[in-house]
């Protein structure tokens, strides 16, 4: 039966009541459950809105800016458009700054940028053991550098400056070098080739797991902002930083690990059938290919394996957030704040 409300009202009224349906501060779904986070990932991750333009970025920009200062939104715009330019907004804007980031830093450009480069660095990494080092450096390079602007413009912390990303940049390179240089040396006598098709996964993990806490030291020397109902400030939390730093390692192990596992796998076979002995320009296509099917899945798996919105009770932080909580007229007995990604 249809609302008999529902239906006399006229159509503008039934917008502005699904609209206001929806809370302005808190994401689109359940970020309790892991399939509510799953949905979040899945949308934002989509590498189709790397190709938004310019007027659709700051056209949804807008609309969140006013819905959450509680504006009056245009009478024609439907809840469908307020999903939509939410999920651009979040997947293409700084999620505490607000401000535009670069385009392949964006979290729709993972994907895509992942792909091309560690297929790149599999298809290079047995460089190593001959006299052209170029390659197997230039593409761990290319890779570490792609990491420091990701962890730049994806921090949680506002106050970082250059520095902060040339040394992350420097230390990634370096540990992913220096370890894909020591197992190329231990592996040279092994029989079993196939191992050496492992060293690169070795070799990013463990430079990734360096990089990211080089990267955001200052979130656990200073702390990273917390907040309680509607961005509501109470102060800056040492243990909330070390939360979302090992967080985002996790996440960021866990979407590349599963494909820079199976493609070493999948390109042995391929190896042992001849196919790169009569086509050798196939390796790096094809292991980007494979890369890129598996970020497809991964990269949005291990994004909700953790909210970027943290809540967690009082009792949880440091004295400092506790005294600003109990100053509040009604004190909240929860906050959060914001992983970064």
């Amino acid at each position: 039966m249809v609302n008999q409300t529902s239906a006399l009202s006229p159509p503008g009224r039934i917008q502005v009541v699904q609209i206001k349906a929806l809370d302005p501060f808190s994401p689109l779904f359940d970020q309790s459950t892991y399939s509510g986070r799953l949905k979040n990932c899945f949308r934002i991750t989509n590498p189709r809105l790397l190709f938004a333009p310019e007027s659709e970025l700051f056209r949804a920009r807008c609309i969140v800016a006013k819905f959450r200062k509680s504006i009056p939104l245009p009478p024609c715009l439907t809840k469908k458009e307020l999903v939509d330019a939410r999920i651009l907004y979040e997947s293409s804007f700084h999620p505490i700054t607000g401000e535009k980031l670069f385009a392949l830093s964006r979290l729709c450009a993972q994907i895509p940028m992942k792909a091309l480069l560690l297929g790149s660095v599999l298809t290079y990494y047995d460089y190593c053991m001959c006299a052209n080092w170029i390659p197997w450096i230039g593409t761990h390079a290319l890779y570490q550098s792609y990491l420091a602007l990701l962890n730049y413009s994806n921090r949680s912390y506002s106050k970082y400056n250059t520095f902060n990303m040339v040394s992350s940049f420097l230390v990634g390179s370096g540990t992913a070098i220096g370890t894909h240089f020591l197992l190329c040396k231990m592996l040279e006598d092994c029989k079993h080739y196939f191992l050496r098709r492992y060293i690169p996964l070795v070799a990013v993990s463990a430079a990734t797991a360096v990089s990211i806490p080089v990267m955001r030291a200052k979130e656990m020397n200073d702390g990273i902002p917390v907040y309680y109902r509607n961005e509501n400030f109470l102060g800056f939390s040492k243990r909330a930083g070390s939360q979302a730093i090992y967080d985002t390692t996790c996440c960021r192990l866990m979407s590349i690990v599963p494909g820079m596992f199976l493609a070493p796998f999948i390109m042995n076979k391929l190896y042992c059938r001849g196919l790169f002995c009569r086509h050798p320009w196939l390796q790096l296509p094809i292991n980007i290919a494979i890369m890129g099917g598996s970020l497809l899945l991964s990269v949005p798996l291990a994004c909700a394996l953790y909210p970027q919105r943290y809540e967690l009770p009082i009792k949880w932080f440091e004295e400092n957030i506790k005294k600003a909580a109990c100053r509040e007229p009604v004190p909240p007995k929860h906050a959060y704040f914001i992983k970064g990604n």
